[in-house]
C-alpha cells in the first residue's frame, strides 16, 4: 500500500492522505464511567467518516457494524443542556456531519449509547 504523505498534523506526524487522526478504541468496564480494555483503532477520514484500522477478533463484528451504523449518520443527536419551556420535555442538539463539533459530538455519542472511549 502507498502511502502518499500531504504534510503534519499538529504532533508533527505525517499523516497519510484523508487521514487525520488514528485513534484508540477502548470499551468502558461494565456498570463503570471509566474505560476497560482497548479494542482497536479508528482513522478519521475527511467528513468526519471513521474507518477500522485494526481490531481485537473478538470485537471485529461490533466495531466494524459501529463504524458503518455511524457513517450513514447525516449528523448526532446528543440531549442538550439548554432549558426549554417544558421542564419536562428532553431537548436534543443534533450535530451535522461536516460542523467543527460533529466529532466531539460523535465522541460523546459512542461513549453514551455504545460504551466506547475513543483517545
Amino acid at each position: 500500500m502507498q502511502n502518499t504523505e500531504v504534510g503534519r498534523n499538529a504532533a508533527g506526524q505525517r499523516e497519510e492522505e484523508g487521514v487525520f487522526e488514528t485513534v484508540m478504541v477502548f470499551e468502558q468496564s461494565e456498570g463503570t464511567d471509566t474505560a476497560g480494555g482497548l479494542i482497536g483503532g479508528l482513522k478519521i477520514l475527511a467528513g468526519g467518516r471513521l474507518e477500522v484500522a485494526w481490531v481485537e477478533p473478538s470485537r471485529q463484528s461490533f466495531l466494524r457494524h459501529t463504524v458503518e451504523r455511524m457513517n450513514g449518520k447525516a449528523s448526532v443527536a446528543m440531549p442538550s443542556d439548554e432549558p426549554g419551556d417544558d421542564p419536562f420535555v428532553t431537548r436534543a442538539l443534533a450535530v451535522p456531519r461536516g460542523s467543527p463539533q460533529f466529532i466531539e459530538t460523535l465522541w460523546l455519542y459512542l461513549h453514551r449509547y455504545y460504551g466506547l472511549r475513543i483517545v
